[in-house]
């Protein structure tokens, strides 16, 4: 190797001799760079390759081709020779002039390095290796091979340097933050995080949880059985899910850790939004109306918070029959947030007295889920004058004749429609007495009334059907008013 040496020194030193003033030079048995120069090499060099005090950068298509039994690379003082890819046919000399320049610095990029057969444990950082081979495998996967000789000198030893490209895993996440919005409180909202490997490696996951002081609102509805193996180009879904407990911003961080990868970390945020239900009046009083008389009050429902409002259901309390809607709300109904819905309500009063029910609203908001609205009025059974009752009891035979349920009483049908136009006639000679004041007249025309439909058969009664018995009762109240005036 010293003889290889020296012939390539007496080379150089010929070059030199010819042209001082250069910084390359190529002649037909090889290349000289020095004086600072930076020279990428992607071809073909004929014989030696001497590089002295200048940057030499060897790609994929380099060849350190022999010619005149010459094909070596030789790095010596203030050199700086970083090979990516290329063939040497002989050898890789480092070594040292003693031109007072940094010693040369030679690095070769790859991986599966081995000294004359025998692997060089992974991020070895040098070598020094003196008439043997080194052989391993360039980045993008090229096999080379060929002898290095380092320059030694009592103590003073020259290495050769290895830029390790190892095969690794590399963790990657998407997205890597996520908002999940406004969400009510109590629903859930789910995302799912993508973590893949984009090395080159098998990515070995170790865990996946929440760094300390995420809010616990936020969790994983699904995460692979761990440790979990991700090839390289491959992904796996995280599902991470939303769930507010309470109104306002949460956060969280999600961390996702693996062998010999960085940590990735997952900014989580979402706001907790709730329905705030009110309802006005709190309570509902028709109140006092005679029978047969309504009354129409209006409900309020209002969405005072910041979420949509569900109302799913509004019920009156069972046995209700005096409350109703005026027009019946369709439900589910959804109130957005700050608006109001009016709602008409009627009491019909059906009997005398007191009437109460409970109207019970039920929403989605969580803290007043059910809201009871109290229903209260009253009934009177009003006074009529003896001409209003008159009146009534002209309007309900009237109607028990169309119904058939009062007729006449007679040998023929023709006899029988004239008894009970009679009895009308009578009714109505009775309304004009009472119309005129003259009450003891017209007490008696409805004693002479109430004799012929009592049903006691002396004198004969005129009407038949299952209304007399109603018209009699009717005849008798009036009677007692008129004895009161």
């Amino acid at each position: 190797m010293k003889t290889r040496q020296m012939n390539l020194i007496i080379a150089a030193a010929a070059v030199l001799l010819t042209s001082t003033a250069a910084q390359a030079d190529t002649t037909a048995y090889g290349e000289y760079y020095y004086g600072g120069v930076v020279v990428d090499i992607d071809r073909v060099v004929n014989g030696y390759l001497w590089i002295e005090d200048a940057t030499v950068n060897l790609y994929k298509n380099a060849h350190i081709k022999t010619a005149l039994y010459v094909g070596d690379v030789f790095s010596t003082s203030g050199s700086v020779l970083n090979i990516y890819g290329g063939r040497i046919d002989d050898a890789l000399v480092i070594t040292s002039n003693y031109n007072g320049l940094p010693e040369a610095t030679v690095t070769v990029y790859g991986y599966g390095f081995a000294v004359a057969g025998v692997p060089v444990p992974e991020r070895t950082p040098e070598l020094f290796i003196q008439n043997q081979v080194l052989s391993g495998f360039y980045a993008d996967g090229t096999p080379f091979a060929y002898k290095v000789d380092c320059f030694a000198e009592g103590n003073f030893k020259l290495t050769l340097k290895l830029g390790w490209i190892l095969s690794e895993p590399e963790l990657a996440v998407s997205p890597e933050a996520i908002h999940f919005g406004s969400v009510k409180i109590n629903d859930t909202v789910s995302q799912t995080v993508s973590v893949s490997n984009t090395g080159t490696a098998n990515l070995i996951i170790q865990s996946i949880g929440f760094a300390e002081g995420s809010s616990a609102e936020f969790a994983c509805a699904s995460v692979p059985q761990l440790p979990a193996t991700i090839e390289p180009g491959a992904s796996i879904p995280v599902n991470v899910v939303f769930t507010p407990a309470a109104t306002g911003a949460a956060l969280a961080v999600l961390m996702i850790s693996g062998d010999h990868v960085d940590t990735a970390q997952i900014m989580l945020t979402g706001t907790g939004i709730k329905p705030v239900i009110t309802v006005e009046p709190a309570a509902l009083d028709f109140g006092q109306l005679n029978l047969g008389q309504s009354a129409i009050g209006m409900l309020t429902i209002a969405n005072t918070g910041d979420a949509d409002l569900v109302v799913q259901s509004m019920d009156f309390a069972a046995g209700n029959v005096d409350f109703a809607w005026v027009a019946a709300p369709v439900l589910p109904m959804v109130i957005e947030a700050g608006a109001r819905v009016d709602l008409e309500m009627m009491y019909v009063p059906t009997v005398e007295g007191n009437a109460a029910a409970t109207l019970t609203i039920v929403s989605d908001d969580v803290e007043h889920p059910a809201v009871v609205v109290e229903l209260k009025g009253s009934a009177v059974n009003p006074v009529q004058t003896p001409l209003e009752q008159m009146d009534s009891i002209l309007k309900f035979y009237d109607q028990a004749l169309k119904d058939k349920t009062i007729k006449g009483v007679g040998h023929t049908l023709k006899a029988a429609q004239t008894q009970a136009l009679l009895v009308r006639q009578m009714l109505v000679c009775t309304r004009c007495l009472i119309k005129g004041g003259y009450y003891k007249w017209a007490i008696y025309a409805l004693y002479d009334i109430d004799k012929k439909t009592d049903g006691k058969g002396c004198p004969r009664d005129i009407l038949e059907g299952p209304a007399v018995p109603e018209l009699n009762a009717k005849i008798d109240v009036l009677i007692d008013t008129l004895k009161n005036k």
